[in-house]
C-alpha cells in the first residue's frame, strides 16, 4: 500500500486533471501543497542521518557507561536516562528557548489529568483545553516571550532561531 502512494504516477488518477493544477509540483514533481509533510519530506535526509547518530551514540554510551546486564530494571533505567537525554538536547535544538512554553502546556496537560483522575469529562476537558491552546496560539501568532513576562523579552534576541517564534 505504501509503495503504491509513493510511487503511483499522478497521472493514472481519472481526477488527475481536475486536482493537477491545484498541486504546487516540489522536488520531483512531488505534492508541495502541506508544509508539514513537505518539510518532513525535505528534511528526510537530515532525520535519517540523526537516525544513526542516536543508535551510534546509544551504543558508545552503552559500551562507555555498561548497565548491569544481570538486572533487567537497570539496564531499562539506563535506556530511559539515554532516550530522555537525547530527546531533550533534540528539542532544545529545533524548539530553542520555546521548549520552556512547551513545557509549560505539558505541565498544564498533566495537571488536569492528575486534578480530575479517572473522571469521565476528562477527555473533554483536556480536548477543550488544547484546542483553546490551539485557537490561543492562531489569534496571538504564537507565545512570545515578551508577552508573557517582560523579563523574558531578552531570551529572543539570545538565538537567532527563536526570533520568529
Amino acid at each position: 500500500m505504501q509503495s503504491m502512494l509513493l510511487y503511483y504516477p499522478m497521472d493514472g488518477f481519472l481526477d488527475a486533471k481536475l486536482y493537477g493544477p491545484r498541486i504546487r509540483a516540489g522536488v520531483d514533481g512531488q505534492d508541495n501543497s502541506d508544509a508539514q509533510y513537505a518539510s518532513f519530506r525535505d528534511n528526510f535526509p537530515v532525520l535519517s542521518l540523526l537516525l544513526v547518530v542516536h543508535v551510534s551514540l546509544r551504543r558508545v554510551v552503552d559500551k562507555v557507561f555498561p548497565a548491569n546486564q544481570a538486572d533487567p530494571s537497570s539496564l531499562l533505567s539506563h535506556r530511559v536516562y539515554f532516550d530522555l537525554g537525547f530527546a531533550l538536547c533534540f528539542l532544545v535544538g529545533v524548539h530553542g528557548f520555546s521548549i520552556l512554553k512547551i513545557f509549560i502546556i505539558l505541565s498544564l496537560n498533566y495537571t488536569i489529568a492528575k486534578s480530575m483522575g479517572g473522571s469521565k469529562a476528562l477527555p473533554a476537558v483536556t480536548w477543550l483545553f488544547n484546542i483553546g491552546v490551539l485557537f490561543l496560539n492562531e489569534w496571538f501568532d504564537g507565545y512570545r516571550f515578551a508577552h508573557i513576562h517582560q523579563i523574558a523579552a531578552p531570551m529572543v534576541p539570545l538565538i537567532p532561531a527563536c526570533a520568529d517564534r
